[in-house]
């Protein structure tokens, strides 16, 4: 893991550079508030539970998810929380962001890939950044629609 990353997985970090380190329990309790302020700067924080509590808050919005999905550098765990959500998970841009995040775990990106449109399934083939597993994946599902007789 970055040396970036675990800094910030530790248990204190500050929202701000310049603003005090706060806990995990202080960050976790302004995860659940509805200030647009804090929330454009908890949505950087890389920690699961962080993560996990910003995608029940109402107030969340979809392009902040499509920040947090597509951060980098990332903690898998933190985007698979994403990619498990029953609210995010059948966004589309939030499926994009997924699959083309490096640190996207390959079961949660190839399980995706399956929902993805032509174009972003074209994109992913030719991604030289992502697992050869997962290009593949998209090539092939890529190949079949392209199969397909249309109605």
């Amino acid at each position: 893991m970055p040396p970036q990353l675990t800094k910030q997985l530790g248990p204190e970090r500050p929202l701000r550079p310049t603003d005090r380190p706060l806990t995990l329990g202080e960050r976790k309790s302004l995860a659940r508030t509805h200030r647009r302020d804090k929330l454009a700067l908890l949505v950087r924080d890389p920690h699961p539970t962080v993560v996990a509590i910003l995608l029940d808050n109402p107030h969340i919005t979809e392009q902040d998810i499509v920040r947090m999905a597509a951060a980098r550098p990332a903690v898998p765990e933190s985007l698979s929380k994403i990619a498990g959500h029953p609210r995010w998970s059948v966004r589309h841009p939030v499926k994009r962001a997924l699959v083309l995040n490096p640190a996207t775990p390959l079961a949660d990106a190839i399980r995706i890939a399956t929902t993805l449109r032509a174009q972003d399934l074209n994109e992913l083939a030719n991604d030289a950044s992502l697992p050869e597993l997962l290009r593949r994946h998209a090539s092939e599902l890529l190949a079949e629609l392209q199969s397909r007789p249309r109605a």
